[in-house]
């Protein structure tokens, strides 16, 4: 019997709630961030009136509470708006029935957040002791210092787990104290990370209520339900009243609508993401009330108040596959956390059984969503698809990378342990791993939690990311680097090899064999993992290393592909002629010509031959290449982007050659290939290239309106699309330039002085001075004004020519890029 949802069908509220939805809209920027906090507040306390009207729904008091708390938290002054939050705690209290209508659910929730400031400042302590692994120990040294590491990170994990739950046990009961004496047994069952005990001290408690068998035949059974239903709501608003909670989990319609275009539109900066019930959203609800508003595509609803027999019922494949979210999944990995233990244990016991019977055990479900988690948490892909990008996921890059390989492989050998670490153990008794993998298992297992809990606890909140919204110099930063500095770099590195080998062991299984996970270890799979992280120095010292101890043979097939990496390596740094060496002794290796990397080779040795200048041979290598390439079979979205980034260095060729037209088609054909790609993370970066080369070629052939336009096309991409800041800058400046050489001087000084604001904060004033970008963009702001001024003095506008476009690639050319400056600083 699920509670069917409220639906306000009241026209005023209606009305009222999109006027105000609207004035958010106006008040934050394409993004959608607040631009000015008071104003958010005002709103959002108007918001929670509203919603707070749809009493007694459950979903708009939980609402109004979430919005009370972010107009507080937003603009504290206001006395009103914590008026209002406690007549809502007071209204709820009267809608529960409630024992003790006089409870204070704010105090328990400010007790609550000073348990929970004990719990992250002792991890924060626990966490500054872990010491990173150097690359220069022994072997026998570096897996004493891993063996502490997982005891460490463990107990870590242990202490913030137990820490945890006593809170939401706390919680529990002051609600049963606030209800009087529940009406038959129940109990509190967690869920997802705090059942795996690897729960983060800002993690959302993901929670289901068990109650005791039979009382669904009872009469009063519609009794039970109101009160634990109001149990529930009591729970959530306390929670709330922590101010952790973010609008967006809410799912408010007219803020963030999944299931409508452009109706997801709001993002909250500013309530720092923490303690909080696990969201509204659609794909979410993993909480006592559940899923109560259907949507098109799941046109269902569910309650997680439920007897032990009929939750027993997400088990069921039907059920699991219908529900969308695998609810059916996340209810195997259970941990007790208030009520009746025996209940519980009757609860885990049955499921355990269902588990371990072959006939209700789904293997082809499992198995469809195991390939589906190798697709979606690629290691390789997702390191690869970050290649530029300015931010990190770290739960979906890192941290689910492993956890969820390392749980379906439980699942499948159907252990009945829930952490990660006491898996592996299990497997490792099971003999399904050997000591080695399940070391290097363990070790994975402790690195990604070390990393997410450090990330977390320096953002001071549940943010999966980190690196900066937009960097300066996107190609001159690694965003690896706070992952790196959090865990070491050898770590990390060890991480993304344990991770892409366990994916690749998983994927040759035969799962219709109960036989032992084979791991491959490939030399080379070391050196690729450097390369997608850009650890390029690294790849360079290991490299060198080798040949002193004569680690490779030649002609060997690892070899070639570690001589590969150690060329693009050299190229990456600028050492063009060591890496066009390199190249050149793959080119005559018989085997590497059937090995995917000859196109790779082919197209290196275009970039490098472009980087030192050799444009007329950069084009010929460029053009064999783009044979190479169109013969591989490969998917067609990786031969677009190879194709792609041909024509990008052919256009740079063209361009440097003074052949502005030639290099218009190249960088044309390069965006029309980047648009036969389904899905890349770097498209719009690259398409918003091509149209800025494009524009540069027309501004070199003098037709500024033809600049302008394409500019403006790339402009719109980087501000639409949130690139670097770096690329606006080109962008703004080229506007600038043709705006100078149309004479409309007040317009060139407009966009400059934005290239200049934009720049700024990424350099010291010490640095202004030497900075090449700042010295430039002054200059031209000072001819400009000396234009508007009509003073009688010699123009010089910076015609920045090639330099301004040797900055589209990763690499730069030096000595041209430096002869350049130095002509447009004389």
């Amino acid at each position: 019997m699920v509670e069917e949802p409220f639906q306000s069908k009241d026209p005023d509220l209606i009305r009222a709630e999109d006027k105000l939805a609207k004035k958010l809209h106006k008040n934050c920027n394409p993004a959608g961030k607040e631009l000015n906090l008071k104003k958010s507040a005002k709103i959002f306390y108007k918001m929670g009136l509203l919603y707070k009207k749809r009493s007694p729904d459950k979903i708009s008091l939980l609402r109004s509470a979430a919005l009370f708390n972010a107009a507080i938290l937003r603009n504290p002054e206001k006395h009103y708006d914590k008026h209002d939050l406690k007549h809502l705690c007071q209204k709820v209290l009267k809608l529960a029935k409630a024992q003790n209508l006089d409870a204070n659910l704010q105090q328990i929730s400010n007790e609550i957040a000073e348990l929970a400031q004990q719990m992250r400042v002792e991890t924060r302590s626990q966490l500054s002791e872990l010491k990173n692994i150097p690359y220069d120990v022994t072997e026998e040294e570096c897996k004493e210092i891993e063996r502490k590491k997982i005891t460490d990170v463990k107990r870590i994990q242990d202490m913030v787990s137990n820490k945890y739950t006593e809170l939401m046990k706390h919680i529990s009961v002051k609600c049963l104290e606030v209800m009087g004496p529940s009406p038959c047994q129940f109990a509190v069952v967690g869920m997802g990370s705090l059942a795996r005990r690897e729960i983060t001290p800002y993690s959302d408690f993901e929670h289901i209520m068990l109650l005791e068998e039979g009382v669904q035949y009872k009469s009063n059974y519609g009794d039970v339900l109101h009160y634990f239903r109001w149990f529930s709501v009591l729970f959530q608003i306390i929670i709330i009243n922590l101010k952790e909670t973010i609008i967006p989990s809410m799912a408010i319609p007219t803020l963030n609508d999944v299931t409508k275009e452009n109706g997801d539109w709001f993002f909250d900066a500013f309530t720092p993401r923490g303690i909080s019930f696990d969201g509204l959203m659609p794909y979410a609800c993993k909480f006592p009330l559940g899923r109560s508003e259907k949507t098109k595509n799941k046109p269902w609803t569910n309650e997680l108040i439920q007897p032990v027999s009929r939750m027993l019922k997400y088990l069921d494949s039907d059920e699991d596959l219908k529900n969308g979210y695998h609810i059916g999944d996340i209810v195997t990995r259970t941990c007790f956390v208030f009520g009746n233990l025996k209940l519980y244990q009757q609860f885990a016991g049955k499921v355990s059984e269902k588990l371990h019977d072959s006939n209700a055990f789904n293997h082809t479900l499992l198995i469809k969503q195991l390939n589906e988690d190798l697709k979606k948490f690629d290691a390789f892909d997702s390191l690869y698809g970050l290649f530029v990008a300015s931010k990190f996921n770290v739960k979906r890059v890192l941290y689910r990378s492993t956890s969820l390989f390392i749980a379906a492989l439980g699942r499948i050998h159907k252990i009945d342990e829930t952490s990660s670490f006491a898996i592996i153990k299990k497997l490792n008794d099971l003999k399904i791993i050997d000591d080695k993998t399940a070391h290097m298992f363990s070790y994975a297992t402790a690195v990604s939690c070390q990393v997410r809990l450090s990330v977390y606890m320096k953002q001071n909140s549940q943010d999966d990311y980190v690196g900066e919204e937009e960097l300066y110099l996107v190609f001159q930063n690694n965003i690896y680097n706070e992952v790196i500095s959090t865990a070491g770099e050898k770590s990390v590195v060890d991480y993304f090899i344990i991770a892409y080998n366990l994916q690749n062991a998983i994927r040759s299984m035969n799962w219709l064999r109960n036989e032992p996970l084979r791991i491959i270890f490939r030399p080379s799979t070391k050196f690729l993992m450097l390369h997608l992280l850009r650890l390029f120095d690294r790849i360079i010292t290991e490299w060198e290393g080798s040949l002193k101890k004569k680690a490779f043979h030649p002609l060997d097939e690892e070899d070639l592909y570690i001589r590969y990496y150690v060329a693009n390596a050299y190229c990456e740094k600028r050492k063009y002629y060591k890496s066009l060496l390199m190249l050149d002794a793959l080119e005559k290796e018989e085997k590497v010509c059937d090995l995917s990397i000859f196109a790779e080779i082919k197209t290196d040795k275009t970039w490098c031959m472009l980087s030192v200048g050799r444009f007329q041979e950069a084009l010929l290598y460029a053009q064999e290449s783009k044979e190479k390439i169109l013969a591989l079979n490969i998917p067609q979205s990786a031969k677009y982007y190879r194709l792609s980034r041909l024509c990008h260095m052919r256009g740079t060729c063209k361009t440097m050659l003074l052949q502005f037209d030639e290099g218009i088609s190249e960088f044309e054909e390069s965006e029309k290939h980047l648009n036969d790609i389904d899905e890349w993370p770097r498209k719009s970066l690259r398409r918003a290239h091509c149209f800025r080369n494009i524009a540069f070629c027309h501004y070199r052939l003098s037709d500024y309106d033809k600049a302008l336009l394409t500019i403006h096309i790339s402009l719109e991409i980087c501000e639409k699309q949130r690139l670097p800041v770096h690329d606006k800058c080109e962008c703004y400046h080229l506007i600038g330039l043709s705006y100078y050489e149309q004479a409309n001087y007040k317009k060139a000084l407009t966009y400059f002085e934005i290239e200049l604001t934009k720049r700024l904060p990424f350099v010291t004033e010490e640095t202004q001075d030497s900075d090449e970008y700042i010295r430039l963009v002054k200059r031209n702001i000072q001819f400009c004004k000396i234009k508007l001024e009509a003073k009688p003095k010699k123009e010089h506008l910076f015609n920045r020519l090639l330099y301004l476009f040797c900055l589209q690639y990763i690499s730069i050319n030096v000595p041209i890029v430096n002869h350049t400056v130095q002509f447009c600083l004389s």
